[in-house]
Protein backbone atom coordinates (compact mmCIF):
# COMPACT_ATOMS: atom_id res chain seq x y z
CA UNK A 1 0.00 0.00 0.00
CA UNK A 2 2.58 2.43 0.37
CA UNK A 3 4.73 1.84 -2.72
CA UNK A 4 1.41 2.50 -4.12
CA UNK A 5 0.51 5.74 -2.68
CA UNK A 6 4.32 7.01 -3.54
CA UNK A 7 3.53 5.94 -7.03
CA UNK A 8 0.00 7.47 -7.39
CA UNK A 9 1.31 10.51 -5.41
CA UNK A 10 -1.43 10.11 -2.92
CA UNK A 11 -0.85 12.06 0.27
CA UNK A 12 -1.60 9.87 3.37
CA UNK A 13 -2.01 10.74 7.00
CA UNK A 14 0.92 10.74 9.45
CA UNK A 15 0.07 10.19 13.04
CA UNK A 16 2.37 9.07 16.58
CA UNK A 17 2.12 5.70 17.71
CA UNK A 18 -0.62 7.16 20.20
CA UNK A 19 -2.64 8.28 17.10
CA UNK A 20 -1.73 12.01 17.24
CA UNK A 21 -2.27 13.44 14.17
CA UNK A 22 1.09 15.41 12.82
CA UNK A 23 0.09 16.42 9.45
CA UNK A 24 -0.51 15.07 6.17
CA UNK A 25 2.45 13.90 4.01
CA UNK A 26 3.59 12.17 0.51
CA UNK A 27 6.17 9.03 0.35
CA UNK A 28 9.12 10.58 -1.91
CA UNK A 29 11.12 7.21 -1.46
CA UNK A 30 10.83 4.25 0.20
CA UNK A 31 13.65 1.38 1.01
CA UNK A 32 13.14 -2.14 2.73
CA UNK A 33 16.05 -4.27 3.82
CA UNK A 34 15.86 -7.73 5.21
CA UNK A 35 18.23 -10.13 6.94
CA UNK A 36 17.51 -13.37 8.70
CA UNK A 37 19.75 -13.65 12.10
CA UNK A 38 20.97 -17.39 11.50
CA UNK A 39 21.64 -19.53 8.88
CA UNK A 40 18.24 -21.59 9.01
CA UNK A 41 16.21 -18.76 8.40
CA UNK A 42 15.14 -18.07 12.18
CA UNK A 43 14.91 -14.63 13.26
CA UNK A 44 14.32 -12.17 10.91
CA UNK A 45 14.82 -8.68 10.56
CA UNK A 46 13.30 -5.83 8.49
CA UNK A 47 14.43 -2.07 8.49
CA UNK A 48 12.32 0.44 6.70
CA UNK A 49 13.82 3.70 5.35
CA UNK A 50 11.03 6.38 4.54
CA UNK A 51 11.51 9.79 3.00
CA UNK A 52 8.39 12.32 3.63
CA UNK A 53 7.51 15.31 2.36
CA UNK A 54 5.12 17.28 4.47
CA UNK A 55 2.14 18.86 2.33
CA UNK A 56 -1.18 20.39 2.95
CA UNK A 57 -4.22 18.24 3.33
CA UNK A 58 -5.42 16.78 0.16
CA UNK A 59 -9.13 17.81 -1.54
CA UNK A 60 -12.12 16.22 -1.20
CA UNK A 61 -11.84 14.93 -4.59
CA UNK A 62 -8.83 12.96 -3.11
CA UNK A 63 -10.61 10.76 -0.67
CA UNK A 64 -11.52 8.10 -2.89
CA UNK A 65 -8.00 7.64 -3.96
CA UNK A 66 -7.02 7.33 -0.10
CA UNK A 67 -9.09 4.98 0.59
CA UNK A 68 -8.81 2.58 -2.42
CA UNK A 69 -5.91 2.19 -1.19
CA UNK A 70 -6.73 0.31 2.44
CA UNK A 71 -9.64 -1.04 1.43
Amino acid sequence: ALEAARAAKIPLPLMRGDFIPLGWVLIQGLAEKSAYLDHHGVGREIRFTVNLLRVGSPSAGMAASILRLFL
